[in-house]
């Protein structure tokens, strides 16, 4: 099941006495804001107890015949060979969970 940002909101309201559920979306929404701005600034930000926002650089790609690990001639067992198209410099979003929130999970 995926908890949807209403239910998250219900859940830190039902959590968060004295505070009204529009005071906690407007916290939430602050939050996105503060991350979504620093994070496309190139900065890393941590929310203790929460994760870790950075920004990756993914190299680019020039267009051309790649080997591909999943198919394999079954004749021979070599890889495939695929052609991939040309891929421009870009930037991704990492986000990493603290020690605390992976070994609640395992």
């Amino acid at each position: 099941m995926t908890l949807t940002k209403s239910q998250l909101i219900g859940q830190m309201h039902d959590r968060l006495e004295g505070y009204t559920r529009s005071e906690v979306v407007a916290a939430l929404n602050v939050l996105v804001e503060v991350v979504t701005e620093n994070v496309a600034d190139g900065e890393k930000v941590t929310i203790p107890g929460l994760c870790t926002f950075s920004t990756k650089e993914v190299p680019a790609r020039k267009a051309g015949m790649y080997p591909n690990p999943f198919k394999r001639d079954p004749e021979t067992g070599e890889k495939m060979m695929e052609h991939r198209p040309a891929r421009p410099k870009s930037k991704k979003v990492a986000v990493r969970a603290v020690k605390a929130i992976k070994d609640a999970v395992a």
